[in-house]
């Protein structure tokens, strides 16, 4: 059977599809608590009027939770709509912190203590294709921790010279050195929920902007992705 060679506009689009199925589920459930707390202080607030400073604390919780579920359904939809190539100044902090809330419900609920650090560090590249990479590198970060009992991911935001990177080093088994050679090859072991394209797709799309994508050992165990492009003048 002759092989189908199927061009990188397809790897793009397939993973980024892949890439919001596994973002909904977690989405919806964030935004579902954010009504429910919505619809309790409502009925709080009816059946306790009279009292201000309750009234006060319930609007204040109205308002951060409205914010909250808006803000949940934007990215999402922003992540999904996106088509353009253009570029734009982009920060590498913002766009780790939004990768962090799509992720947060999943990383809850597999008990993963996540964190980020580092100040705001920009760059010359499109915003939902940097997403779309640290998304790539957060879920494979998942399924590897579901391997491991210690289950811990760490971004960090960084300027390395000319460059401003984020680093995503999570806790997990690593990858053996047989597979180090082609982590990159598009179908590598392809088992479910994984399509086996991530990190083809996310090398690409840094290269796209002068970007690298290096794996290297995470010590003392794990793995670390480095996500580098050259900083955005007068930073």
């Amino acid at each position: 059977m002759r092989e189908v060679v199927r061009p990188a506009a397809w790897f793009e689009h397939v993973n980024r599809l892949a890439l919001v199925g596994r973002v909904l589920a977690g989405t919806m459930h964030d935004v579902s608590n954010a009504l429910q707390i919505i619809g309790g202080s409502a009925e709080l607030l009816q059946l306790q009027a009279s009292r201000a400073e309750m009234v006060e604390r319930r609007v204040a919780a109205i308002g951060s939770q409205t914010k909250r579920a808006n803000a949940l359904l934007s990215r999402l939809t922003a992540f999904y709509r996106d088509t353009a190539t253009d570029t734009t100044t982009v920060d590498l902090r913002n766009e780790a912190e939004v990768a962090l809330a799509l992720r947060d419900h999943t990383l809850n609920r597999l008990r993963v203590t996540a964190s980020i650090d580092g100040e705001a560090q920009t760059v010359v590249a499109n915003a939902r294709e940097v997403l779309q990479v640290m998304l790539n590198l957060l879920v494979n970060a998942e399924d590897a921790l579901t391997r491991v009992e210690d289950r811990s991911i760490r971004l960090s935001v960084e300027r390395s010279g000319d460059r401003a990177q984020v680093v995503v080093a999570d806790s997990g088994p690593g990858v053996p050195p047989a597979a180090a050679a082609h982590l990159y090859d598009p179908w590598p072991n392809p088992t479910p929920p994984s399509l086996g394209i991530g990190l083809h797709v996310s090398r690409a799309l840094a290269a796209r902007h002068r970007g690298t994508l290096v794996y290297e050992p995470n010590q003392p165990n794990g793995a670390r992705f480095i996500l580098s492009f050259p900083a955005a003048s007068g930073c």
